[in-house]
């Protein structure tokens, strides 16, 4: 693997990893008033639900990181959220 595709890869799994903790969180205050947990806790499972296989979309993401996006979506989306106090 090529440095550069080694750095797309670091990339794409830090998206993938902020979408699936995304999901989990529950609704607690953030430091800034404007976030909200079930903002990002709604995209973050429209975007892991969406089924297509443009660039970007969850499918696409999974694929490149050879990950399943069915046993990741499975896992996101029907664990309970966790509490999460203090983000910064």
């Amino acid at each position: 693997m090529n440095e550069e595709y080694a750095k797309y890869r670091a990339l794409w799994s830090a998206v993938l990893l902020t979408a699936v903790n995304d999901t989990r969180l529950r609704d607690v205050q953030y430091k800034k008033k404007s976030e909200s947990p079930s903002e990002y806790r709604k995209w973050a499972k429209a975007w892991i639900r969406c089924d297509w296989d443009e660039p970007c979309t969850f499918n696409w993401v999974c694929d490149m990181l050879e990950v399943s996006p069915e046993a990741l979506r499975q896992y996101a989306l029907e664990h309970k959220p966790l509490r999460c106090d203090n983000l910064t």
